[in-house]
């Protein structure tokens, strides 16, 4: 009986370890794309269609929290999700700033639309981004600034 009970907690690690594991961009064969972005051939002008688009976005839902605009707090929240095989975002997580900065930033990108998913292999997959929102304050307006998503590939 332990030895299955073995075997079986080995594979959960080991299925676990595989849906973590990170993958360069370059290994699909497509990558997610707003739908906007479907007509770009080349994979730098997808990507340069896709920033472009999930940076107006992001301008269009950012909301800097007025308790932390007038106490002058900033920060910067680190936001990951996922993009599923069906181009839906899932999984958010936010991390950083404030509890009303990450709460905004999961706002932004609940509200994302759907996306064509990323092709590995000829199917679809899953995909994992990382964006980072900084909440920063100046004297005449605040400012938005959003940095290069980062891919990692999740499951098999």
């Amino acid at each position: 009986m332990k030895k299955i009970t073995l075997l079986i907690l080995f594979l959960f690690i080991a299925k676990l370890h595989a849906q973590t594991s990170f993958d360069n961009e370059f290994d699909f064969d497509s990558v997610p794309a707003f739908i906007a972005c479907s007509d770009k051939s080349s994979r730098q002008a997808l990507r340069t269609c896709f920033d472009i688009n999930f940076n107006r976005h992001i301008r269009n839902f950012f909301r800097y929290p007025l308790g932390d605009q007038e106490a002058g707090r900033q920060g910067v929240v680190e936001v990951s999700f996922n993009i599923n095989e069906y181009g839906f975002v899932q999984n958010i997580r936010a991390v950083g700033g404030t509890l009303d900065m990450r709460f905004n930033a999961k706002f932004i990108i609940k509200n994302l639309q759907r996306f064509k998913p990323a092709i590995k292999d000829g199917q679809p997959v899953m995909v994992g981004y990382r964006k980072w929102i900084s909440y920063r304050l100046s004297k005449t307006r605040r400012n938005i600034t959003t940095e290069y998503t980062s891919f990692k590939r999740l499951g098999n």
